[in-house]
């Protein structure tokens, strides 16, 4: 797997430009879309005896638009002005990452950094929950069922900012949490596209990542920009790395 971020680009962000100069304490919303112009695989779902057809994860890349799903999209540059997360909310705002039909749903996730994230099982199966990182405040592995939840706050990983989730009675069963000391995050929908709010004026770097297939980006914006589409980040087979991301 290649190691680190390319060169910072200046944003081949189609279309960023600078808008008049607005009030530092408006705010503004970047929109964009991640792509990819290449042989993207082919075989995007597995066939699984207990579950049937599944969605594989691997690089899936929408026919019409060329987006590419599962991709996460982040601010740099903000952390210090982030605003603070709440000592306490309901369990039912919660993010949710469930089990459904031997899958890990959603299979990218993004949360805040100390925001209690819930664990489910749907299934009647029985799975295990098991989380790999460096750091051993973001790692645990246990037994799941329909009949339990397991909940966990996440700090901020020193390398990557995803963390890989697994099931190890299951071996296909992967998934991805981002964990990030700031609310300036997205994860692109089927067409590649996202939407980051509630962001003040300036120049930031926004980092690109898709955990299954190794791609990474930083690239320069500017807030506010003219275009309303936003960012284009383009990527080809060269960007493609050996394998999903380490951690």
């Amino acid at each position: 797997m290649r190691a680190g971020f390319p060169l910072l680009i200046a944003a081949l962000a189609a279309g960023c430009r600078p808008e008049a100069v607005r009030s530092p304490e408006s705010r503004h919303a970047l929109a964009g879309r991640i792509i990819f112009i290449g042989a993207a695989p082919r075989d995007t779902t597995l066939l699984i005896p207990e579950a049937g057809e599944v969605e594989a994860h691997t690089l899936i890349v929408d026919r019409k638009t060329r987006g590419v799903k599962n991709a996460a999209a982040w601010i740099e540059g903000l952390e210090a002005s982030a605003p603070r997360l709440p000592s306490a909310s309901s369990p039912a705002l919660a993010p949710v990452m469930d089990q459904i039909n031997y899958t890990f749903v959603p299979h990218v996730l993004a949360v805040r950094e100390g925001e209690e994230v819930r664990f489910l099982s749907s299934d009647a199966a029985n799975h295990n929950i098991h989380a790999h990182a460096l750091e051993p405040e973001n790692q645990f592995n246990i037994m799941i069922s329909s009949a339990r939840e397991h909940r966990h706050r996440f700090n901020r990983p020193r390398r990557l900012p995803a963390i890989l989730i697994g099931c190890d009675l299951h071996a296909w069963m992967r998934a991805w949490i981002y964990v990030f000391n700031h609310p300036w995050f997205a994860i692109t929908g089927p067409d590649g596209g996202f939407e980051i709010s509630g962001l003040p004026p300036g120049n930031y770097r926004l980092g690109v990542h898709h955990a299954d297939a190794g791609l990474r980006r930083e690239v320069e914006v500017t807030i506010p920009c003219l275009d309303p589409d936003g960012v284009t980040i383009q990527f080809t087979d060269k960007d493609l790395a050996e394998g999903p991301a380490e951690q």
